[in-house]
């Protein structure tokens, strides 16, 4: 067996079947106790795993981080002029199913709380098109037993030498001050931050910190 990490990047939608399960897996597993999937499903964070892994199939691009053909990490990645959900279409194959299998009160903190404030604040922070001029990762993860290899990083890397020649900005959202630490000795500045209220009965601190990587 090797030890050597190789990127497979994925695109226009041609995902097998078996990718698809891979990177739900490695999303599912990578974020079970992560703070923005377990608050906003109420401590269900298999709701949200294969709605935000289908939301990039719909219109980004997927980076595998493969070892001996196994699927240890993945990042969703936005390239410039593309964004999660952007479309009337995609929020309907995605938002829909997603949506009807939480209860009423969680839907509307989504739609009538959590999703204006964060895109007002992505606004404020990366400017009015900010998220749309950068290659914006939409998720970074790597299967618990493979972290402290440099997996994210050399994921986020790959990405940011596509973007950086065309003079194109990253950005990415972390959610825990562990995860900002790890992108800032990647090479990504913490450019902003806001706090959201979770959604009832617990009303936990939902943190958002916004991180870019210019050229």
């Amino acid at each position: 067996m090797s030890n050597a990490i190789t990127i497979r990047h994925i695109k226009n939608g041609n995902f097998s079947d078996e990718d698809v399960k891979a990177i739900t897996h490695v999303n599912l597993t990578a974020f079970k106790t992560h703070a923005f999937h377990v608050i906003t499903t109420r401590n269900r964070p298999d709701l949200w795993a294969l709605p935000e892994v289908q939301g990039v199939i719909l219109g980004g691009d997927f980076y595998l981080a493969e070892r001996d053909g196994k699927v240890v990490g993945a990042t969703g990645v936005f390239p410039p002029g593309t964004e999660f959900l952007n479309t009337e279409e995609h929020q309907a194959k995605v938002l829909g199913p997603f949506g009807a299998q939480i209860e009423p009160d969680l839907q509307e903190w989504f739609i009538g709380y959590f999703s204006p404030g964060y895109k007002e604040q992505s606004v404020r922070t990366f400017g009015p098109t900010g998220k749309l001029d950068n290659y914006h990762f939409q998720t970074v993860c790597v299967l618990p037993e493979y972290h402290g290899q440099g997996i994210a990083r050399k994921l986020i890397e790959h990405v940011r030498d596509i973007a950086h020649p065309q003079g194109v900005a990253i950005s990415l959202e972390a959610n825990t001050a562990q995860n900002v630490a790890i992108y800032q000795k990647v090479g990504l500045k913490l450019i902003g931050d806001t706090v959201f209220r979770g959604p009832e009965p617990l009303n936990e601190d939902l943190y958002f910190n916004f991180m870019e990587w210019k050229p």
